[in-house]
């Protein structure tokens, strides 16, 4: 897994997982706007998730608007891979409410032309029903 440019092996990863962790005082909460998975190829499911994850820190209220590629493993269940593109929302004090608590919106259709671009997938199409 690839995290600020550094691969992390899975020792590597649940320790920043842990350390993250110890920051959140309350259960996150999640709101997807897609979630969708692959049929099983070679022993592995892909799933790709456009979510938002809504975090109370010791330090404040954020979002992380996420759009993830996960690989599993369907045999053992585990995670093997994990390509994440997230984009943090500003830290607010603690009791503060985020506008982004909102129900998260749609992506503009900017941004999924620049994620299509950055991902180099600009061959597909953008549905009407997506724009």
């Amino acid at each position: 897994l690839d995290a600020d440019g550094l691969s992390l092996n899975r020792s590597d990863f649940e320790a920043t997982l842990l350390a993250q962790r110890s920051r959140v005082v309350a259960p996150p909460r999640i709101a997807f706007s897609r979630l969708c998975a692959s049929a099983p190829h070679d022993g592995r499911i892909t799933v790709t998730s456009v979510h938002t994850s809504h975090l109370r820190l010791r330090s404040g209220s954020v979002s992380q608007r996420v759009i993830a590629v996960l690989e599993i493993d369907v045999a053992s269940g585990l995670l093997v891979r994990c390509d994440e593109l997230t984009r943090m929302e500003p830290l607010l004090p603690p009791g503060r409410l985020t506008v982004s608590e909102q129900p998260p919106g749609r992506l503009t259709v900017s941004e999924l032309r620049r994620l299509r671009s950055d991902s180099g997938a600009n061959d597909v199409p953008i549905s009407p029903e997506m724009a």
